[in-house]
């Protein structure tokens, strides 16, 4: 029985390693039935999909709408595993059951968290690769910090001010809820800073950016049962109260109130 199973196992691994290397999954116009039989191969095996960019299949599309819909998935299938997951994703953008995504101009601060796909360089793009359902939350996380930001503070705070490091906070504190796993937030946060830097970010700002995710990581980390407005407030509090970093006249002070709304 074992034998068998590995030989499957070995088949569909063959299978899929030559369909990704013509490039089967990779470009839209592919056959419906091509893209069916790979995921139906993998809905019953546990071969991950290798080598395949989530990242760039993942542009224009709405992260909110697309994690909503795997964490549904995950709830209706106890002990569903990695391979059934990305299996699950990938029938979800062949079958094109993720709304198109707002545009970019139309999300708050998308240059400032990774909100959208589309804004992501090479290595957060490496890191979403790595597990694209985490990278997927992470991104809805980020969508939902920025909105959340733009409605506790003024706008005039959102650039390395106070509510800048809420954003960050909130962000990180709001991937550890959902994902819980430290070192894949920590990774996919550092890694959007790395790319920062390829943009030419202050040293400064990336030094605040990093504490400030830090802080909300933490807060994630030691609240696991906390709902995700109860980390908002709590984040809130500790912006408030000091305990996270913002630049003023360009000196990295603690935070405190100024620019709150509620």
């Amino acid at each position: 029985m074992r034998k068998k199973t590995l030989i499957s196992t070995i088949v569909f691994a063959i299978i899929i390693t030559t369909l990704l290397a013509n490039s089967t999954l990779a470009h839209p116009c592919i056959q419906d039935n091509e893209r069916f039989e790979v995921v139906t191969l993998l809905e019953s095996s546990s071969v991950r999909i290798q080598n395949f960019d989530w990242a760039a299949a993942m542009i224009g599309l709405d992260m909110k709408n697309t994690a909503d819909l795997l964490l549904a998935y995950m709830d209706s299938k106890p002990g569903v595993t990695q391979a059934q997951l990305e299996a699950h994703l990938m029938q979800l953008i062949i079958t094109n059951a993720i709304h198109p995504a707002i545009s970019s101009k139309s999300i708050v601060g998308t240059t400032s968290l990774p909100g959208s796909p589309d804004v992501m360089g090479p290595n957060t793009r490496a890191v979403f690769n790595s597990n694209p359902i985490w990278g997927v939350v992470a991104l809805r996380e980020g969508h939902y910090a920025q909105a959340a930001a733009a409605r506790r503070w003024s706008a005039t705070s959102l650039h390395n001010g106070n509510g800048d490091a809420f954003r960050h906070a909130a962000w990180n504190a709001l991937m550890m809820l959902y994902i819980g796993s430290r070192s894949f937030v920590e990774r996919f946060a550092t890694a959007w800073e790395d790319d920062g830097d390829l943009n030419g970010q202050p040293s400064i700002e990336r030094q605040i950016d990093i504490s400030n995710n830090r802080l909300g990581l933490n807060l994630g980390a030691n609240n696991p049962n906390a709902g995700p407005m109860e980390l908002e407030n709590m984040v809130k509090n500790a912006i408030t109260s000091g305990r996270g970093m913002r630049i003023v006249n360009g000196r990295i002070v603690t935070t405190n109130n100024a620019g709150s709304i509620w």
